[in-house]
């Protein structure tokens, strides 16, 4: 008894608002299947051959009207670049109901594709709008089935508790390992191979140690506690339960478009097991950039 009224008044003072970016939850299967179904397969054709990569729902909102938004696909540039075709499979809810879920295949031309690149040509990150067919759905009183927002990105105030070897999740669609019945993503758990509260060569990207090979691009990487976790403090480790994810960045190949320098090699080929990510200061960038554009 005196063991549980400990754990108990511990987990209380160790309790506290963490990092903003985090989503705390008890339910665990809960952000499992926002994990799952926040991503989608991308098939892209272009002159120089067929890729696959994988994208990451996201809906933007207006920070002086929350309801207008701007539904995207968030990925690589490097993906989309040049594209002749995209193409990938949208789930939606009738409803309130998940079953049986409306999927719709979507393909965009060259002249139907609708892309918006970060402002710097350096940063391997771009959003691909998908507002119209989200809008033709809702008329029909149907909804994707997941979607993040911004809440979910880590800040920088996050990295500077993670630490290397810290666990980290990708979720995405390599090759060879796709569930086109169910479409339901690969997870993968990997480490920081660098540590992520420094940019790594001063750019804001960090890398990992995890399993990696085509198709990855464009995943994205949570961090990911179930039930307990500890929290770093400047006074010390705490133990906190519940379960928390966070966003903390895009998979992308390690090159630089914009000097054509590449610190890796592309991921087109043979699995290797380190990932060069993009981190949510970007992706920040990115967003704030597209409502000064469409949004004014």
């Amino acid at each position: 008894m005196r063991k549980c009224v400990l754990v108990l008044l511990l987990t209380f003072l160790c309790a506290r608002s963490d990092a903003q970016g985090w989503k705390f939850n008890m339910h665990v299967n809960d952000l499992q299947e926002k994990m799952a179904n926040c991503v989608v397969k991308l098939d892209i054709k272009k002159a120089v051959g067929n890729w696959s990569g994988t994208g990451v729902l996201f809906h933007v909102f207006d920070p002086k009207d929350y309801c207008r938004q701007i539904q995207t696909v968030l990925t690589a540039r490097h993906l989309v670049e040049n594209a002749e075709s995209v193409e990938m499979t949208l789930q939606f809810r009738k409803g309130e109901t998940e079953a049986p879920l409306v999927k719709e295949r979507v393909c965009y031309t060259k002249d139907s594709l609708r892309v918006f690149c970060h402002p710097d040509k350096s940063v391997d990150l771009c959003a691909i709008i998908i507002s119209q067919v989200v809008s033709e759905h809702s008329s029909r009183k149907e909804t994707l089935l997941y979607s993040l927002d911004s809440t979910v990105l880590a800040d920088e105030a996050l990295y500077v508790k993670e630490r290397p070897l810290d666990p980290v999740v990708m979720v995405g669609y390599p090759p060879g390992l796709i569930d086109e019945v169910n479409l339901q993503p690969i997870f993968r758990r990997g480490v920081y191979a660098t540590n992520p509260s420094l940019d790594y060569r001063g750019e804001k990207v960090l890398l990992l140690d995890i399993p990696n090979n085509g198709g990855s691009s464009g995943s994205p990487i949570f961090h990911f506690d179930d039930k307990l976790y500890k929290q770093r403090e400047t006074h010390g480790v705490g133990v906190v339960m519940g379960s928390r994810l966070a966003l903390v960045g895009i998979s992308f190949d390690g090159v630089n478009p914009a000097k054509g320098d590449s610190y890796a090699m592309p991921i087109t080929g043979p699995s290797n097991n380190t990932a060069w990510v993009v981190k949510t200061t970007k992706i920040k960038e990115l967003f704030t950039a597209m409502v000064s554009t469409y949004m004014k």
